[in-house]
């Protein structure tokens, strides 16, 4: 008789009914697996919202210290001494510039100018890569202001309007104090991005609404922050959207969306926001937004090949000394219904990160460095060349005021207080003489 003999492996193998089972656990596992990874990234904006939402309502929230901007201490850049007045040396130009939020956290509506994380994040990304480019066009003021948490502009409840308004007194506090201090009548160009850009958008409209304000506006450039149209015809009348590289007085503006990303490009045309002339939120739904092709530097809808991009670059951490490495050609561009639509760039240093929430925070580089650069200069030098021409030149101030002493009252002799009287007394000195 013939005796069959198992292998080893044979021996140990489970039984098939059992491998079956663990195979069907494992597949079941993956699907699973999958469906809530699914379910992550088709509410990961919710998941987000909830994750960044202050628990506490705004009418009981306690928001911390208001910033003084005659000290130094309160802004992000500040020149040690402040450039030549219009009346010294021609006409030169400021840049205000409103950074973008920095502050990601649930325990405040605004944070506090000296929070630790969103300062490192200013000083190290926003600065180097969103301020930098416009330091050839002129001095750079960039205050620190009570900046309102990012779940503000992912809603428009009452909290969110609160908290923007809180943040936006800030501002207008920092550019009057600059105007008084700093400014010596010198040409502005206000540059605003993301929730700066809704701030400078309402400054234009409180500030920059007389015709002398509004020639020494170089330009403005709101970025990643929608302008519809019709403000030119209300809060913003006397203003218009720049429509060539060396337009001045005017506004430039555009929110950068990734080619094919259909859900960011609806959120910014439909669901972004502007101010009223109350102060309160209107949507942007169905309103005609502004766009700016930066390769173009125009508001048509023509498509601007790779060819035409100056560069882009990383900055962050880099002092403010040293130049960042551009990177020309990396993007094309088309603006399409008020959405600048851009294609994937190649270099791995200027594509946003896919993090969670990293969509709605502004980038750690800037895909348009170079092009703004050059930009904000030739604005600048056009502005100066017209003031120069035409601009009513502000005096220089006037000197130190002289100190007037008190003068002594005298007594005043009683033929003054009561001529009659003293007339009297003459003609009686006068017939005792003839007698």
């Amino acid at each position: 008789m013939e005796h069959q003999h198992q292998s080893s492996d044979d021996a140990k193998a489970p039984p098939i009914s059992k491998r079956r089972g663990l195979r069907y656990g494992f597949i079941a596992f993956l699907a699973v697996a999958v469906f809530l990874i699914a379910v992550v990234i088709g509410f990961r904006d919710n998941i987000f919202r909830w994750i960044i939402n202050p628990r506490t309502p705004f009418q009981t929230y306690v928001p911390p210290p208001e910033p003084d901007y005659s000290q130094a201490s309160s802004w992000a850049i500040y020149p040690s001494e402040p450039p030549p007045g219009a009346w010294e040396k021609g006409w030169g130009v400021d840049v205000f510039f409103i950074h973008p939020t920095t502050y990601f956290a649930s325990t405040q509506w605004n944070a506090p100018i000296d929070d630790a994380k969103a300062t490192k994040r200013l000083e190290r990304d926003i600065l180097p890569n969103h301020a930098r480019p416009f330091a050839r066009a002129g001095a750079i003021y960039a205050p620190r202001y009570r900046q309102a948490t990012l779940l503000t502009e992912l809603n428009f409840g009452e909290d969110s309007r609160q908290s923007l308004s809180l943040a936006y007194s800030d501002i207008l506090n920092a550019f009057d104090t600059y105007m008084n201090d700093r400014n010596r009548g010198r040409a502005i160009i206000i540059v605003g991005i993301q929730q700066g850009g809704l701030y400078a958008q309402r400054l234009l409209a409180e500030r920059f609404n007389t015709p002398r304000m509004q020639e020494r506006l170089v330009a403005a450039y709101l970025i990643d922050s929608a302008v519809p149209m019709d403000l030119f015809n209300t809060q913003l009348e006397g203003l218009a959207a720049c429509e060539k590289a060396d337009d001045f007085g005017c506004v430039v503006s555009w929110g950068v969306v990734l080619d094919g990303d259909d859900s960011e490009a609806d959120r910014f045309r439909n669901r972004s926001k502007s101010w009223n002339e109350d102060g309160t939120l209107l949507s942007t739904t169905g309103r005609r937004l502004v766009c700016i092709n930066p390769l173009l530097w125009s508001t048509n809808s023509d498509f601007a090949p790779k060819r035409l991009h100056r560069g882009g670059a990383s900055a962050s951490g880099l002092d403010s000394d040293s130049d960042p490495a551009i990177l020309p050609g990396a993007v094309a561009t088309q603006c399409v219904d008020g959405v600048l639509i851009t294609d994937r760039p190649r270099e791995s240093q200027l594509r946003r990160s896919i993090r969670l929430g990293a969509r709605f925070k502004t980038p750690d580089f800037n895909l348009f460095y170079a092009d703004i650069e050059d930009n904000a200069e030739l604005r600048a030098k056009a502005a100066i060349s017209w003031l120069l021409e035409h601009g009513a030149r502000p005096a220089p101030p006037m000197g130190d005021s002289i100190s007037i002493q008190d003068a002594p009252i005298n007594e005043v002799q009683d033929a003054l207080v009561n001529p009659s009287s003293a007339l009297r007394g003459r003609d009686e000195d006068a017939g005792n003489n003839e007698d």
